[in-house]
């Protein structure tokens, strides 16, 4: 009877981790999409993106939901009760990934853009990172891997910086030529976006540090280590 209702409990837990999995890889999915559909003029891609958030919204009430529910039901101590309060921060976090994939595809529903070759190849380049940054950090969570969790504060800083090149490349196109200014400025918007969902993506990657481990802020704990 003690390893059925021990099985049941794991299996509770199971379930409520699946749940925050399938919400990363659809946030994934949105983010992708959204920069897909503004590069190329996607105006009916862009709308799907804007629907799914309404999904992703759902998805995030349901995880409290069954979070609250084991903790009111279960009382998890220790290692099952972090594994319950990481599912809300992820979700938390993955819910405001998913405005960002909104934000994105709200952009080119607002006018039609002119992006020339280096400006669609660079904000590719951020996109590709930050969307990979993210799905790595759900990679790290579903398997417990604090080494990969780790690891993305590497691409993190690395977003950051290629955000801040962008920016100051967007701000010379603007001195250069006011005529594509509407472009440049939502460019502008939807690279600091992305280097968002990278600050997400991180918060992701604390959080599963802290459930394995019990340490908080670790990655900010280690980035305070090394500036000092």
């Amino acid at each position: 009877m003690a390893n059925h209702i021990v099985k049941s409990y794991d299996e509770v837990l199971d379930v409520l981790r699946a749940l925050v999995n399938r919400m990363g890889n659809d946030i994934v999915a949105m983010n992708d999409k959204a920069v897909t559909s503004l590069l190329a003029g996607d105006v009916e891609a862009a709308r799907a993106v804007i629907l799914a958030d309404k999904n992703i919204n759902q998805m995030e009430l349901e995880i409290r939901e069954q979070a609250s529910a084991i903790l009111a039901l279960r009382s998890p101590m220790a290692n099952d009760l972090r594994v319950v309060i990481t599912s809300i921060q992820i979700a938390i976090n993955l819910e405001r990934a998913g405005d960002l994939a909104k934000n994105i595809s709200k952009i080119g529903l607002k006018t039609t853009l002119v992006i020339d070759h280096d400006m669609r190849g660079e904000l590719e380049k951020i996109s590709q990172l930050a969307i990979s940054s993210l799905s790595n950090t759900m990679t790290a969570y579903i398997t417990r891997d604090t080494e990969r969790s780790y690891a993305i504060r590497e691409a993190d800083l690395l977003l950051d910086k290629m955000h801040k090149t962008f920016t100051k490349s967007l701000m010379h196109k603007i001195r250069e030529n006011e005529d594509n200014l509407e472009t440049i400025t939502q460019l502008l918007f939807a690279s600091r976006h992305l280097e968002r969902v990278g600050d997400h993506a991180k918060n992701i990657a604390e959080a599963t540090i802290y459930m394995e481990t019990g340490a908080l802020s670790a990655i900010e704990q280690q980035e305070d280590t090394e500036t000092t």
